[in-house]
């Protein structure tokens, strides 16, 4: 390692933190930092020396690591414009981590006094650091910053076990919301340390796999929620590097059917904590390439590594680290703001996560977007641009250290696209990795990097903002539009751009650097003590049965305050009672016609009454699933499991079958005489037109599942009540049907609604008394047979449907 000449203002210029700062000042700047020349593995410093110094990189790699000699943990990646040191430089401690040059490097090295003058000269430089370097985190009494390592506590003999959670009670205090209150404990187990997980949502993981007990050898890392730490010797130490998630991703290639390409060979590396704007006419694969890289649609091939690991290979280790706001809409119009990140809160945070912190956490988004003064208006009151940010705030309430934003400011005005812009610049300021995807290119020098995308999926290019313009030499990020109007003007600069210096700077050497933040391989146990790792399945952390509660009572909550949708489906059932109390007399289903009984009247009621009853339940639910594909989407892809969202829909819509089956039997039952007395056939009446609705909501909620719209959901649902009119065996009789109308009839719900209504109605009697055998029995033999055997089917058509709606539902995933 050899100290050289000052540096010079081109190499100042060039440098992030610095970029704001005038050419006076880069001048002076320059002058006070020295130039220092490393080779290849040279050590700059080693754990405990004097921190007297902070080093800004100009060029080259470097790896921070736990120890210079064995390396057993390698922190971070380290590129040109970032900086390290600073944390021994500011508190005058030692050295908490060794720094070894991967590449052959230049430095530029800055002391204490010369920084306090440069920050004292320069007060913006200060908040740069302070951007770059992420949120900071405190142990004890001393301040820290995140890119620093830190021993949390020393393991000693003495010591029998450590927790690690979110409570101040803990050995080691991770404040993170994603962070159950008593998360894992760490166990001297015969002198061997072990680690078990407390049972928790998102789980404690080892090496990268998840584990319930896994006995810990020195330098393995260990991830509990989004923070990693590391066992180190004897001591557990933390590093996370900045807040933000390191994503490169190498030849992505995606091809649809038919064989067209909308992704070609897109190769990236962006650092964490950088704000990059994916831009791009329509169809230039933006989206595709923002679903590629959060994995919410893979590529075709080529590989995307989040810190260093493949997620499509390990997708549920970052699922709970990643935010992604699609273009539309992810939450419930009929909600207040604030009821939305309640519930969204309950979904996604630890089951221990007390009201108090859920209220604390619901504060800080709404003033991180903007909305506190907005948090008791319903969505669906809000304009455009409010109903953005609340899906940006129901994101933010998990702290994700990455977030994906599909089209956020697409048709917003000038102003608001620029308030926009500035909330996503404050996030990547506080450590989050931002990707944003957009045409508007007016305010694109805020970001760090953009990358361009052209038509066929072609990168033209990815870098800074100026970089651009000079790569494409134009003034205005307007006119690159016109340079990718034809096929071949798009390959000709996306071959242009492999061969620039842009790309050689900004993804040739981050990718050759190694991942962002030292991720290491997986390393087997090869001990004695058994690893208990999860099943191979797809864990999506929180309980179903919390889930399925909360589930409900939002959607409960959505039912009911959609007050216009409400009245129309609580006015359906007494509307159709009172149809059928002005069409049928109150004798029909008398013994004899004597008395006034007409069995062929009595047999049209109930085929009235049970198609009614498919309809009211089909008609409820025919909306419901469909309508919430977005929520779906993006709650399904966090942590959301398909049997308690579909039985959340079974339990409210079920509480409103029942309503309407209770007026509509109610009425029927006050204008007939039916058979008994004391209204004794009312509650098994009323069991069964409740079951034959429910089959009817069952069919609905399979139409919602499988339907691209709720438009075209309830356009399906009269096509289906069709056959069950006319196959039902009123309009017809059983066995007056042909061969291939009566195979059909047994697969219709209107069959057996009938034929158990008619059996609990004496109706075979009624037909044998009323009328001669060749009218009587081709009726009569309906509502001959077994009595539980209706009931059965009805409940098998239910379950069989639901079954198939929820493997519809699985059929959605992407993960």
């Amino acid at each position: 390692m050899t100290t050289a000449d000052t540096a010079t203002a081109d190499q100042v210029r060039n440098i992030p933190i610095f970029a704001g700062c005038s050419e006076e000042a880069i001048e002076r700047i320059a002058s006070r930092l020295r130039r220092v020349e490393v080779k290849a593995d040279d050590v700059v410093f080693s754990p405990g020396d004097a921190g007297s110094d902070m080093y800004i990189v100009a060029s080259g790699h470097l790896r921070a690591v736990s120890d210079v000699t064995s390396e057993k943990v390698v922190f971070a990646h380290l590129g040109p414009g970032e900086f390290f040191g600073e944390t021994a430089l500011i508190t005058g401690d030692p050295r908490s981590a060794g720094v070894i040059a991967s590449t052959d490097a230049t430095l530029l090295g800055l002391n204490k006094a010369d920084f306090d003058r440069i920050v004292e000269e320069n007060p913006a430089i200060s908040l740069a650091i302070s951007r770059v370097l992420g949120e900071r985190v405190s142990h004890g009494n001393v301040r820290r910053f995140e890119n620093e390592a830190f021993t949390f506590v020393t393991l000693t003999a003495e010591r029998d076990e450590i927790t690690i959670g979110r409570l101040p009670e803990n050995d080691v205090v991770i404040k993170d919301p994603q962070v159950a209150g008593v998360h894992a404990r760490m166990r001297n187990v015969e002198g061997r340390w072990v680690i078990y997980d407390e049972n928790t949502d998102t789980g404690t993981y080892v090496n990268h796999q998840r584990i319930k007990v896994a006995e810990l050898k020195d330098g393995d890392e260990i991830l509990i929620g989004t923070n990693k730490v590391f066992l180190d010797g004897f001591n557990v130490r933390g590093f996370s590097g900045r807040g933000g998630v390191g994503i490169d991703a190498v030849n992505l290639t995606k091809t649809v059917k038919g064989g067209r390409r909308i992704l070609n060979q897109v190769s990236l590396s962006i650092y964490p904590g950088e704000f990059v704007a994916v831009v791009g006419g329509s169809g230039a694969g933006k989206t595709s390439l923002l679903h590629a890289l959060n994995g919410f649609s893979p590529a075709t091939s080529g590989s995307v590594l989040y810190n260093g690991v493949n997620i499509y290979e390990n997708p549920l280790l970052f699922r709970s680290v990643l935010g992604y706001v699609p273009q539309d809409d992810i939450v419930h119009g009929e909600l207040t703001v604030e009821r939305t990140l309640h519930y969204a809160a309950k979904l996604r945070l630890p089951r221990d996560t007390t009201s108090q912190e859920i209220s604390e956490r619901i504060d800080g988004v709404l003033a991180a977007t903007g909305l506190s003064d907005r948090r008791q208006v319903e969505v669906r009151r809000l304009s455009g641009g409010q109903r953005k940010r609340v899906s940006v705030a129901l994101e933010l309430l998990a702290r994700p250290r990455a977030i994906y934003l599909d089209e956020p400011t697409s048709g917003l005005d000038p102003a608001l696209e620029g308030r926009f812009m500035a909330l996503f610049r404050q996030l990547a300021e506080d450590g989050t990795t931002v990707l944003m995807s957009t045409h508007v290119t007016q305010s694109l020098r805020m970001c760090d990097k953009i990358v361009w995308m052209a038509p066929g999926g072609y990168l033209v290019f990815y870098g800074s903002p100026a970089e651009a313009l000079r790569h494409f030499r134009v003034q205005n990020f307007g006119d690159i539009y016109a340079l990718l109007e034809t096929p071949e003007d798009c390959q000709r600069w996306a071959a242009t751009f492999l061969d620039s210096s842009a790309y050689r700077v900004n993804v040739g050497e981050r990718l050759h650097s190694g991942p962002a933040d030292g991720a290491r391989p997986d390393v087997e146990s090869e001990t004695d003590i058994k690893q208990e790792r999860e099943p191979l399945k797809d864990q999506r952390g929180t309980s179903w049965p919390r889930q399925l509660f909360w589930l409900t009572v939002r959607y409960a909550e959505v039912l009911r305050r959609d007050l216009a949708n409400l009245s129309l489906l609580l006015f359906q059932a007494p509307a159709i009672g009172v149809a059928l109390w002005i069409l049928f007399g109150g004798s029909i289903f008398a013994p004899t016609a004597a008395e006034g009984g007409d069995a062929l009247r009595a047999v049209m009621s109930l085929h009235v009454i049970t198609a009614a009853a498919i309809f009211l339940g089909a008609s409820n639910a025919a909306r419901e699933i469909t309508k919430e594909a977005a929520i779906y989407a993006r709650e399904r892809l966090v942590n959301l499991d398909i049997f308690p969202y579909v039985m959340s829909k079974v339990l409210v819509l079920s509480l409103l079958c029942f309503f309407q089956a209770a007026v509509l039997v109610g009425i029927f039952a006050t204008r007939m005489d039916l058979p008994g007395s004391d209204w004794s056939l009312f509650l098994t009446l009323l069991a069964a037109i409740f079951l034959t609705e429910l089959a009817g909501m069952c069919m609905g909620l399979l139409v919602s599942a499988v339907s691209a719209n709720s438009d075209r959901a309830m356009a399906v649902v009269p096509v289906l009540l069709i056959p069950q009119l006319i196959f039902a065996g009123a309009l017809v009789p059983l066995d007056r049907m042909l061969p291939p109308a009566r195979a059909l009839s047994q697969i219709m719900i209107s069959k057996w609604a009938l034929e158990l209504t008619g059996s609990l109605s004496d109706l075979g009697d009624r037909f044998a008394a009323q009328f001669p055998p060749s009218l009587a029995d081709p009726y009569r033999h309906e509502f001959d047979g077994a009595s539980w055997a209706p009931w059965v089917v009805l409940a098998a058509f239910s379950i069989g449907m639901l079954a198939a709606t929820m493997i519809a539902q699985k059929r959605k995933d992407v993960l």
